[in-house]
């Protein structure tokens, strides 16, 4: 019985431990900050999403004025800046196709009191609207005029509702898709909140105003910058969300490769040089490309042709906010076959030719990493087999949003009501949000989706074991254990430096050249005031 026993004095002499974090009351409040996030994030799935047709309403009446007496306090709390009702109604009716503010049919006084009975029955007659979305709408709209915080705004015409009290999740959560978009909701959530540290960290945001001011071009596949033809800068947007940049001139945005996701595949004999060369360069020239291949095999090989999603940071809107967003270019990999049909040697295509793999064929070779050395090699057909015909049906399908079945094009804005199918050298950027990270990363894994090597990396040992939202056979577990062993967060801020070290070498050689440019042009225009050509009159003298 003596080892059933527990000793008090010995357990009372142990004390919790408690580490600084705990202690420190700004942690406490950034822990409790993410926390009403997170449940404004919920209730935001379930006032947005199809599922409930975006019909939420409050479930009481006193719900209802509780969130609309928090909409007239915001009306009236000050901010950063000055907004009067009518300013807002201007520019509610400019953002909203001309609809009406209506704030009286979703506001009441913050000092009404509503504990009396005859006032609340009074207040419940005027504020007749059921739905939740146009409260929250109005928060967010009346916190971004005002210079608010938009979150909190909208979390507090939640705050005393049941819903905050107890948020509990509509029958939506327990089907599978209700499930599958709250946990993508979730990583994109993490992502977001990773990314937000390191930008911030890093100051990528004076970085970015920097590569706005100096012309340069920029190398994504050499990691450097050029001088840029016609002075133009390497960042040119305010926001390159939804937005494409072709793959050779590309902006220099950090990004870390994530997931490559098989596209297409194409079997054709190829003429493999036995000898090795050296790296390509990102524009060969068309006698390199037409140049013989001598000492050659022929071979069978098939080509696998994926989309490659990365994780980049970068100017996500037209008012310069960085953020985080899913990037997508093309990668290609080569399988050399031997007559068995076995894959003999495998590796990737260097980037002019996964670029332009539709202009592949007897007349135009390219290279491939087989082990540690380059490899030429040469289509003996033409990859692209469709005629004139065919090229402008399928271009014409484009243009007008339907999704065109090529191994050369896909839907850049695959989750878009209208469909953008372009050839796969385009590069592509879109949101970080449940609906992009359901759609690119709940992906179980198999033998033609890969991840990157990154993911393939053991985990950090010395991190304890964290459970995640994804099962072990999908890719999203892999990025969400990525951002727990801090793999991820490392490689962003190594994007972040290289871009930053890179652009740093090429500005100061830049001033340089531009100062002696300069020097050089002062001393032209002020070569009259030479000693030499001494223009004074003799009776001057």
């Amino acid at each position: 019985m003596d080892n059933n026993i527990i000793r008090f004095p010995q357990r009372l002499g142990e004390r919790r431990f408690f580490s600084d974090s705990d202690r420190d009351p700004r942690a406490h409040e950034e822990r409790r900050r993410h926390i009403e996030q997170m449940k404004l994030r919920d209730l935001q799935m379930r006032y947005k999403r199809s599922a409930d047709d975006g019909h939420l309403k409050w479930t009481s009446r006193e719900d209802r004025l509780r969130a609309a007496q928090a909409l007239g306090l915001l009306i009236h709390k000050e901010g950063r800046n000055d907004a009067t009702i009518a300013a807002m109604k201007s520019k509610w009716r400019k953002l909203n196709s001309d609809s009406e503010f209506h704030m009286h049919r979703y506001s009441i006084s913050p000092t009404i009191d509503l504990a009396n009975p005859t006032i609340f029955e009074e207040q419940a007659n005027k504020i007749k609207t059921r739905f939740v979305r146009p409260y929250a709408e109005r928060a967010r709209f009346i916190a971004n005029i005002k210079g608010l915080d938009p979150d909190e705004s909208e979390i507090s015409i939640f705050r005393h509702s049941s819903y905050w009290r107890s948020p509990s999740r509509s029958d939506r959560a327990n089907d599978e898709e209700g499930l599958r978009h709250e946990t993508a909701d979730k990583l994109a959530f993490l992502l977001q909140e990773l990314c937000a540290r390191v930008i911030r960290e890093s100051d990528l945001a004076a970085l970015f105003a920097r590569l706005r001011r100096i012309p340069a071009r920029w190398d994504g596949h050499r990691a450097s910058f050029h001088v840029a033809d016609e002075s133009m800068t390497c960042l040119n947007l305010a926001g390159y969300q939804d937005w494409i940049d072709m793959w050779d001139a590309g902006p220099p945005l950090p990004s870390v490769p994530l997931v490559r996701l098989w596209h297409a595949g194409l079997t054709f004999p190829i003429c493999l040089c036995q000898e090795s060369c050296t790296e390509p360069t990102v524009t060969p020239t068309a006698e390199d490309l037409a140049q013989p291949i001598t000492e050659c095999e022929e071979r069978q090989a098939n080509l696998d042709i994926y989309r490659e999603i990365g994780l980049v940071l970068a100017p996500a809107a037209a008012d310069d906010t960085c953020g985080a967003m899913f990037e997508t270019r093309a990668h290609a990999r080569l399988n050399v076959l031997d007559d068995n049909g076995e894959i003999l040697s495998q590796g990737p295509l260097d980037a002019y030719s996964t670029n332009n793999l539709s202009s592949l064929g007897p007349e135009h070779s390219a290279r491939v990493l087989l082990g540690d050395a380059w490899r030429k090699f040469v289509p003996l057909v033409t990859l692209d087999q469709n005629d004139v015909e065919e090229d402008l049906a399928a271009t014409a399908a484009a243009l007008s949003g339907v999704t065109v079945n090529s191994p050369f094009m896909w839907d850049i804005t695959p989750l878009a009501d209208d469909k953008q199918c372009m050839e796969q050298y385009w590069l592509s950027w879109t949101p970080v949000d449940a609906e992009h990270v359901a759609h690119w990363l709940d992906r179980a894994r198999d033998d033609r989706h890969q991840p990157v090597e990154l993911l393939d990396h053991p985990t950090n040992p010395s991190i304890p074991r964290t459970e995640t939202w994804f099962p072990w056979h999908v890719f999203a577990q892999r990025v969400e254990v990525a951002i727990y062993d801090g793999r991820l967060e490392a490689a962003l801020r190594g994007a972040v430096a290289s871009i930053r070290e890179a652009f740093d070498t090429y500005e100061s050689q830049w001033k340089s050249r531009m100062q002696q440019q300069t020097a050089d042009r002062i001393a032209r225009l002020r070569d009259d005031l030479l000693s030499g050509n001494d223009t004074t009159s003799p009776s001057e003298s």
